[in-house]
């Protein structure tokens, strides 16, 4: 057969062929487009270590806001005020109803905001201050006898939150006992922080009260908590 016997693919058929490449052509290039979207997307739902890190941070901080330990520079300056009787109830709880000489009381003070607006409270020994009295209703101990940093806390609606002062069974008033006086640095309301290496003398046998204070306002208190030194 020679050269002009040969068939020639009509334009029908060049035609068609390039169909069929314009197709498979455009498949590949939504195949492409199709995994591209694909890891930009991936890449933008899967956090990264550092950003997963971040986030379980944000609710640590959340919970602990919550329970009311949030630490409230940052609220003072924005200008939240403080707590006062009518934004929160204050209460103070003992582990033991006796101790015994030398031994150790717990006690527990606990906040409970019952207001409807955001407040701070200074929880430290030195501004919500446990005081001791005995029987005749004398002050034999208080929690601000030594100097405390304050620990203020941010309060929402609904919060607690309980912090521990350990008493044990020292005397800080120098009417109590006059020996303080000299062993110890003495603050204006007559109460000694001992000076290293001095001990405190121990309270006496007897019934005695445990009461939570507020030192900038007396009307937030608890009330009295009862126990014994045997």
């Amino acid at each position: 057969m020679n050269a002009q016997n040969r068939r020639t693919p009509s334009r029908r058929t060049y035609a068609v062929r390039r169909a069929v490449a314009l197709v498979i052509l455009l498949a590949v290039l939504a195949a492409l487009g199709w995994g591209v979207a694909a890891l930009a997307s991936r890449g933008r739902t899967a956090p990264s270590a550092a950003s997963t890190a971040s986030t379980s941070q944000k609710k640590v901080n959340s919970s602990s806001s919550s329970s009311g330990t949030f630490r409230s520079q940052k609220a003072k300056d924005s200008g939240i005020p403080d707590c006062s009787a009518n934004d929160m109830s204050v209460t103070l709880s003992a582990d033991q109803s006796t101790i015994y000489g030398g031994g150790t009381l717990n006690l527990t003070k606990k906040f409970e905001h019952k207001g409807s607006t955001d407040c701070l409270v200074d929880t430290s020994d030195a501004s919500m201050v446990v005081v001791i009295s005995n029987s005749q209703g004398v002050q034999v101990w208080r929690s601000d006898a030594c100097p405390a940093e304050a620990s203020s806390i941010l309060l929402g609606q609904n919060d607690t939150y309980e912090k521990t002062t350990a008493w044990n069974g020292v005397i800080s008033n120098t009417a109590v006992d006059d020996t303080i006086s000299s062993r110890a640095t003495v603050n204006t309301s007559g109460h000694g922080c001992m000076n290293a290496g001095e001990q405190a003398p121990y309270a006496q046998s007897g019934d005695y009260t445990a009461q939570l204070v507020d030192v900038n306002d007396d009307s937030v208190k608890s009330d009295l908590v009862h126990f014994s030194i045997g």
